[in-house]
């Protein structure tokens, strides 16, 4: 494929799937160029650098992990509770990007420059977003707040989960079976 030809997001998604494959450090751009069949001059074409390519990734995650969802959630012509199931069937649906959420939460927790930052205004948005859910259900604030919290704590434990015992998620059915019994356990009852 031209240098032409192969645009950001082919190198974006190529990015994301050596994250997936081996973390952080897997995303090397002679490795991606060799993966794409192009040379290192078709990466230099549209990145300055590593660096770069790293920050579109993030870009990348912080659309479609959260901006994307709020905003296809926020279309929808439902109460706060079906989208409160939306949201948690959406968030657990996809075993790969589970894999690459659990690995760039790690970064984040190791103080990884470029990850700290979008990590924390992914996570107070997303935290932001739930919260509102539970208050539109019915509930104050501060229990809206707690409710928020243990659900995206259970994200992030799946997440964990997901990393290190692989074994217990298997294949997405396991997955769904367990989404499924997520949305009874978040679901608090309102009057």
């Amino acid at each position: 494929m031209a240098a032409s030809q192969l645009g950001r997001e082919q190198w974006v998604g190529a990015a994301l799937d050596a994250l997936i494959e081996g973390g952080m450090e897997a995303i090397r751009v002679e490795k991606l160029a060799r993966d794409l069949g192009v040379t290192k001059g078709s990466f230099y074409w549209h990145f300055k650098n590593r660096a770069a390519l790293v920050e579109a990734l993030l870009e990348l995650w912080e659309e479609q992990g959260t901006t994307e969802v709020i905003c296809a959630l926020e279309a929808q012509d439902v109460s706060a509770q079906e989208k409160l199931m939306m949201l948690i069937s959406v968030a657990w649906q996809d075993l790969d990007m589970i894999r690459a959420e659990s690995i760039l939460q790690a970064a984040a927790a190791r103080n990884h420059g470029q990850v700290v930052e979008i990590h924390g205004r992914i996570t107070r948005r997303r935290l932001e977003y739930t919260t509102s859910l539970y208050c539109e259900m019915g509930l104050g604030e501060e229990e809206a707040t707690h409710w928020a919290r243990t659900a995206y704590g259970l994200f992030l434990g799946t997440l964990q989960m997901v990393a290190t015992m692989p074994e217990l998620f298997p294949e997405q059915q396991a997955l769904t079976a367990f989404t499924q019994h997520l949305e009874r356990v978040l679901m608090p009852a309102v009057d």
